[in-house]
């Protein structure tokens, strides 16, 4: 019920020496018999220990957290280095897929040429023999 009001305080709240003193105030029934120093003495030793324990563990936790912390800068770097050589790689790649295909567009414009040439050459030739066998049958009808 406590730790659930509190999460209901602001920060100034919380900071206040009035919600929160430094010390503890315990009390017991007046009834109760004077054979009770040992108990109250038991009570407050696991009332210290307790607030040890739990004061301990909090401590290791916040040192587990910084030291979390302190890694994520150098993983951030390692990730960042590799990023940036993952993409000079990639960049790597692309240039020498640029001049891979401008040395295939070279070659295929050199073909094509050649295959220009020799087809000028077959029509050169078809004309040539379209020419002579009309001389043939010229002749031959005469």
């Amino acid at each position: 019920m406590i730790v659930e009001r509190e999460q209901f305080f602001s920060y100034e709240q919380i900071e206040s020496d009035q919600f929160f003193p430094s010390y503890i105030v315990v009390r017991r029934l007046l009834n109760s018999g004077d054979n009770d120093g040992g108990e109250w003495q038991g009570f407050m030793k696991d009332l210290k220990n307790a607030i040890r324990t739990a004061s301990i563990k909090s401590k290791n936790e916040i040192i587990k957290n910084q030291a979390q912390l302190q890694k994520i800068p150098s993983t951030l770097a390692e990730q960042n280095f590799k990023i940036e050589s993952y993409q000079k790689n990639v960049q790597c790649d692309l240039d020498q897929l640029k001049t891979d295909i401008g040395s295939v567009k070279y070659a295929l414009d050199s073909l094509q040429s050649t295959q220009d040439q020799k087809l000028v050459r077959l029509e050169s030739d078809m004309t040539s023999i379209k020419e002579s066998m009309a001389l043939i049958l010229q002749k031959l009808q005469e």
